[in-house]
């Protein structure tokens, strides 16, 4: 079961003051030890409190919110960190890399997954509820792989779309 708190943070604009919020929800996987947290549009309160709490790398952590970093992998303290890009629906298709794609930082090890995003990710939502709710992952390199594979997997379909009729047919399976 995830529990959601959400705290509104307020930032003037050239118009009004908007609200912004924040979303941190936690989850005790069925049958394990194992919590994922999963913080969505932090502030850096945020991200010190999961730091300091699960002695994450600080490097590691301004790597995470750096929105023009690439996908990388790295190991600090037997905590895996990688920082995987899934592509945007192709209707919102602008020149840059961040407009292009969005980004999901992902520790994890034994004991815990903590995902971090700045912007929504159904894809989250996805695997809690049809994978981590149901029972059919029942670790934090589960839930790390299935993240890795759906967002290698939202890039499958306008690759595909790209390539010129005469490849596609050529190809032979072996």
């Amino acid at each position: 079961m995830w529990n959601t708190g959400v705290r509104a943070l307020r930032r003037t604009s050239q118009y009004n003051i908007n609200q912004r919020t924040m979303a941190l929800s936690t989850c005790q996987i069925k049958g394990t030890d194992i919590t994922w947290i999963d913080i969505y549009d932090p502030s850096d309160e945020d991200i010190e409190t999961v730091s300091s709490r699960y002695s994450l790398n600080s490097y590691t952590l301004l790597d995470s919110l750096d929105p023009d970093h690439l996908p990388k992998y790295e190991e600090h303290n037997d905590t895996h960190f990688l920082i995987i890009r899934l592509l945007h629906d192709e209707s919102q298709k602008l020149p840059t890399i961040q407009s292009l794609s969005s980004k999901i930082a992902v520790f994890f090890t034994d004991k815990f997954i903590i995902t971090i995003h700045r912007c929504a990710q159904p894809m989250i939502q996805s695997i809690m509820d049809n994978l981590v709710n149901k029972g059919k992952i029942k670790s934090a390199s589960g839930i790390a792989i299935h993240i890795v594979g759906d967002a290698l997997r939202s890039f499958e379909e306008p690759a595909i779309n790209f390539l010129p009729i005469s490849i596609l047919t050529n190809l032979h399976c072996f």
